[in-house]
């Protein structure tokens, strides 16, 4: 979902085998446009398929120590089982939150855009081009950001921050807020030692229980006053590395109250 340039490192693999993509359709062609794009345009490369919700709910039971991104759903014979099967995905530690995107040739009867937004679900009609399907899972991973931002007890971040690939002068930020997606930092430092918008670098975030967390990106925003805040956007990071965040996002949002 990122623009990936032939100067990003990491381009050529991105996820390693404890992250997939679950595409669950008994159509062959639906799951090879999709898997197509999330292969091809993405760089997506771990994508499973099966055939139906029984064997999906199987496979993710089964490999509990897996992470999935994101559910892709479709059932050409009946639209009925369409929320059984997000209701089933919830009630599985691994795909709780989880984004699921529904497919369809019609959107199910009595379909409420808003339940489906709070469930972390989508509906996209086929046929569909490659940017619909890309502009949905951003607008759903954002919704899970909102999500996680309330839950967490932005006072009380275990980790400590270190800005030294922007700053003329390295210095320690402290962590204001985080998500998937980039975080919010505070320094007491200059805000001409904090480095400028646009900066392309890299952070690393020093927690308790998570051990050391290395994200490249960008600033996106910096302000000056008393503490500065500097907004930081997550880019062209390793797989295994996003998911040492999502574990020590989840691990926050747990200790907190809902």
């Amino acid at each position: 979902m990122q623009n990936t340039s032939s100067a990003t490192p990491t381009e050529a693999n991105t996820f390693d085998n404890t992250v997939y993509v679950l595409i669950v359709t008994d159509s062959p062609l639906t799951k090879k446009y999709v898997a197509s794009i999330l292969r091809e345009i993405i760089n997506l490369g771990n994508v499973i398929s099966l055939p139906d919700r029984k064997q999906a709910l199987q496979h993710i039971q089964n490999n509990r120590s897996q992470h999935c991104s994101f559910i892709f759903y479709e059932d050409t014979i009946s639209v009925e089982t369409q929320r059984p099967f997000i209701e089933a995905l919830r009630q599985e530690p691994a795909t709780a939150s989880t984004p699921v995107v529904v497919l369809g040739q019609q959107q199910p009867e009595g379909h409420d855009p808003e339940i489906a937004r709070r469930q972390l679900s989508t509906f996209l009609q086929r046929p569909f081009i490659p940017s619909t399907l890309i502009t949905l899972l951003f607008e759903l991973f954002q919704e899970k950001d909102r999500r996680l931002a309330k839950r967490i007890d932005t006072n009380k971040l275990p980790c400590r921050v270190d800005m030294g690939y922007y700053a003329t002068k390295p210095y320690t930020g402290q962590l204001v807020n985080i998500s998937y997606t980039g975080c919010l930092l505070q320094t007491a430092h200059n805000i001409e030692d904090c480095g400028g918008m646009d900066d392309v670098g890299s952070i690393s975030f020093n927690t308790a229980d998570s051990g050391d967390i290395h994200l490249s990106g960008r600033i996106i925003r910096a302000e000056a006053g008393k503490y500065q805040q500097i907004g930081f956007q997550f880019q062209y990071n390793e797989e295994q590395d996003l998911v040492k965040l999502g574990r020590f996002i989840t691990a926050l949002s747990k200790a907190s109250p809902a």
